[in-house]
């Protein structure tokens, strides 16, 4: 048995809907549009080249006449008045600026280190030695593969590529003692691939708390601050449980 609307609805079926819309007055045809905006504000239901609404009001010049627009355009150009330049050009030239080459400036005081002692003792595992600062020194990673004793390690304001930087966080894969590392402000940026490694070798390693850099890609400094965060938590899950043993 048919339902009443779709005997209701059979009546529509052969209508001509252009003629229905050719009949309307501007007055109607606005309040059809007001009333579709209601219905279907985003125009999902129209084809995509039906969705842009009219955008002016001028009424149709006619057909395009390409020699009518250039000769338009060359008019408009002719009557325009010319801007007037800030700064009158006069003819003479200029000498041209040449770029000055930076060089970096530290302002720390000359590091004391004694580079070749501070080796010594780093690959003899020195006990005592649990800091070592190559501030403003060439640095290199090969003792950190070796050395089981070193807490904290600062390299910032250096000359090291990402090239080093990459060798320095290779090498912590083998160091299990590190727990503070600073290696920012270098001369050269990075670059992202670097920052990657960095976020990938702190997410690996659980003994690093402090790493001093200043990330310039969001992604890798939001998973470094994340694996340091969650480092810290577990020193402290360690420290509760050490002291209810």
């Amino acid at each position: 048995m048919a339902l009443p609307f779709r005997k209701d609805l059979e009546k529509y079926k052969d209508l001509d809907e252009d003629e229905l819309l050719g009949n309307l007055s501007e007055t109607e045809l606005k309040q059809l549009e007001t009333v579709l905006d209601d219905l279907d504000p985003e125009n999902a239901l129209l084809p995509a080249g039906f969705r842009q609404k009219n955008q002016t009001s001028k009424s149709t010049t006619g057909p395009f006449d390409r020699e009518h627009l250039l000769s338009y355009l060359e008019k408009e150009a002719l009557e325009h008045k010319d801007r007037e330049d800030y700064v009158p050009y006069t003819g003479e030239k200029k000498d041209v600026v040449k770029g000055e080459k930076i060089l970096p400036v530290f302002d720390e005081p000359p590091n004391p280190t004694n580079v070749e002692e501070s080796l010594k003792r780093t690959k003899e595992n020195d006990a005592h030695l649990v800091e070592v600062n190559l501030n403003n020194i060439k640095a290199f990673a090969e003792m950190l593969k070796v050395n089981k004793t070193l807490k904290s390690l600062n390299v910032e304001s250096n000359f090291i590529t990402g090239v080093g930087i990459l060798a320095l966080i290779d090498a912590l894969r083998d160091n299990e003692t590190l727990a503070e590392l600073k290696i920012d402000n270098q001369r050269q940026q990075l670059g992202t691939a670097v920052e990657l490694e960095m976020a990938k070798m702190l997410e690996e390693n659980t003994n690093i708390l402090k790493f001093g850099y200043q990330f310039t890609q969001q992604g890798p400094r939001t998973r470094a601050a994340n694996a340091i965060t969650k480092n810290n938590d577990l020193v402290r899950k360690r420290r509760v449980e050490g002291d209810h043993q």
